[in-house]
């Protein structure tokens, strides 16, 4: 619609703008022109030659009276601004929600007894997900209780961070959710960092028994140097023994030391994760060693001596002993972070709420300067923004995320365990996601791995973008509690969606889309289209004005006699090789005999001839004459 009325403005505007010229014109030659533009004007009156030879010729006589060039330079300048008349009326059009549908469906939100994991591999339940690829980020509601939050010199604390999956597969449905109430599975991504105190810290070697090979393990004991809100208080003096490995190899990077470099070990004391409000203060999360070697450049050499340690905000730092020979990397230090995730009772009747648009955020590839070379890299920063993993405090609107409504008391209405003692996809979902069904001795999160080292025990490499984006976050916000919650969020979401096609407990839930139309959402553009045919219709009715006061002599569209009224100023200025010369010269040639300038004008005058039989009679001819005082 917009094409075809832009279509009609223009053929409409380009009619009258050669009409109006054509008028300007001939009152411009009835008043005068210079010599060298009388074949110019002359043709005006019969066709236009083109915006940029008439612009040219009006802005020679813009102030020559009758100030008829700037009515022609107006008009030309009103016909080009209206040429963009469909740009200028779709800048009026966006993408705004028109329409808001409720559908009210039963959807699948849990399975009761078919436990696709038990009946398949166990290996899934042993952290197989973190080596594989998120595909998609998908939105998800949130609750934040800022409370807890905290974060000073010892102590990174992301606060409560619940964070809700909801059971909708499709990502165009999810992208156009206005508001959805309905069974949902919940989780609280809360995690706290502690600087540790470490003690009896060495670096020993030990050999696999299943491999034969021998890796330096970092062992020693680590207590929390503080207390912090809803850590149990046997975990707040708690001594545990940590053992997590290291660098075994004389040559570098072979773990992607010397890069961006990480391992995280997961301790399991009882009791020693976080309470969380969300499972009325139960404990339920972990405690994981977080080992930085970002900036190890070389191999470890077996040593029984002693580490020291140093503090270092968050983190401990490691200071290797005097008979350690081997040169090291400047630093290498550990923090100790608690999570409070818990898949006990985690599918829960609420309502989440969108605060705006979303788009669902994708990792992708980048290059970077390094060295003077374009190096790709993962992308990761419109993922974090989601996850909220930046230096900039964003709104969950800015986020793309639904605002979760929880019970003030968390006491929000749970699904039924179907008759049995324990929900089996809260099982699952505690088996792939928080307590393996095998330990995982370490989990390395690195940028230069080696993917098929054997490496010691139930050791797994991270996926590069999980690993990235850990590595991203901690960059950025320099929190190694926001870089594990942003990490967790993405595995829950990999391991809640790879159970979503075998749900079949049925739950009534409403889901509001607000489905999205390219329409007119201001006035602007149309505004300015009218106000600039309003000038155009005025300037054209100007010209109109014009030519009914002042022209006498002219009709328009007559080729002949506009051909026939110029032929006086050839005969009168000798012009009889015009028609093989250019332009240019006669230009020239008019201009050394001082003739450019002279002022001609198109009048009425009375010849006198005498007849054959020796009358003689007067006529009145019409042509352009030079303009005498």
């Amino acid at each position: 619609m917009v094409t075809l009325a832009s279509l009609l403005i223009r053929l409409v505007v380009s009619a009258q703008t050669t009409t109006a010229i054509s008028l300007v014109a001939s009152v411009l030659l009835e008043s005068h022109v210079h010599l060298v533009r009388v074949p110019d004007v002359s043709m005006l009156r019969f066709a236009n030659p083109g915006l940029l030879v008439t612009s040219r010729i009006m802005l020679e006589y813009i102030f020559a009276p009758p100030f008829v060039g700037i009515l022609g330079l107006c008009l030309i300048l009103s016909s080009i601004a209206l040429q963009f008349s469909s740009t200028i009326l779709l800048s009026d059009f966006d993408t705004v929600p028109a329409l808001t549908v409720n559908q009210t469906n039963q959807l699948n939100v849990s399975y009761r007894y078919y436990s696709p994991l038990r009946s398949t591999n166990q290996v899934s339940y042993s952290g197989a997900l973190w080596t594989a690829t998120p595909s998609e980020f998908p939105v998800f509601a949130e609750y934040n209780d800022p409370g807890y939050r905290r974060f000073s010199d010892a102590v990174h604390d992301t606060g409560v961070t619940v964070r809700s999956f909801l059971p909708i597969s499709s990502k165009l449905t999810r992208m156009g959710l206005d508001r959805y109430h309905g069974y949902s599975t919940m989780m609280d991504m809360r995690v706290a960092c502690i600087r540790p105190v470490l003690g009896n810290i060495t670096f020993t070697d030990i050999q696999d028994p299943s491999s034969g090979y021998h890796f330096a393990y970092l062992q020693g004991h680590a207590t929390p140097s503080t207390h912090i809100p809803l850590l149990p208080s046997t975990a707040s003096n708690l001594t545990t023994k940590i053992s997590c490995p290291a660098n075994s190899f004389e040559e570098a990077n072979l773990l992607g030391f010397g890069k961006p470099s990480f391992t995280l070990c997961t301790l399991y004391p009882i009791d020693g994760g976080l309470k969380s409000p969300l499972t009325f203060n139960t404990s339920g999360g972990m405690v994981h060693l977080v080992f930085d070697h970002t900036n190890t450049t070389a191999g470890l050499i077996d040593t029984q001596d002693v580490w020291s340690t140093k503090d270092d905000g968050v983190w401990t730092k490691l200071i290797p002993p005097p008979s350690q020979t081997v040169p090291l990397g400047s630093d290498m230090r550990v923090t100790m972070c608690y999570d409070s995730r818990s898949s006990s009772n985690s599918t829960r009747l609420v309502a989440a709420e969108s605060l705006g648009d979303r788009e669902e955020p994708q990792v992708s590839i980048k290059r970077t300067l390094i060295h003077n070379q374009p190096i790709p890299q993962f992308d990761t920063e419109p993922v974090r923004r989601q996850l909220g993993a930046t230096n900039d405090i964003l709104t969950l609107e800015e986020r793309g995320l639904l605002k979760l409504e929880l019970d003030p008391d968390y006491k929000d209405q749970m699904l039924s365990n179907q008759g049995y003692h324990s929900n089996p996809f809260d099982v699952d979902m505690s088996y792939l996601t928080i307590h393996p069904f095998n330990d995982i001795d370490a989990l390395i999160l690195c940028m230069n791995c080696e993917m098929d080292n054997d490496y010691p025990g139930n050791t797994r490499i991270v996926n590069n973008r999980l690993a990235s984006i850990f590595v991203d976050s901690l960059e950025e916000t320099n929190s190694p509690a926001v870089a594990l919650q942003a990490v967790f969020t993405i595995y829950t979401q990999t391991a809640y969606y790879s159970l979503v096609p075998y749900f079949d407990i049925l739950g009534k839930g409403t889901i509001t889309i607000t489905e999205s139309y390219y329409i007119p959402a201001k006035t602007i553009g149309f505004a300015s289209v009218t106000a600039l045919l309003l000038i155009h219709l005025i300037l054209v009715a100007m010209a109109v004005a014009c030519f009914a006061s002042w022209s006498r002599h002219t009709l328009l569209s007559n080729v002949w006699q506009t051909f026939t009224q110029a032929a006086v100023v050839i005969d009168e200025n000798g012009l009889y090789n015009a028609t093989t010369i250019p332009d240019e010269d006669i230009h020239r040639s008019l201009k050394e005999q001082g003739q450019d300038r002279e002022e001609w004008h198109l009048t009425a005058v009375t010849q006198y001839y005498r007849e054959p039989m020796g009358d003689v009679l007067e006529e009145n001819v019409v042509s352009i004459r030079k303009k005498t005082v």
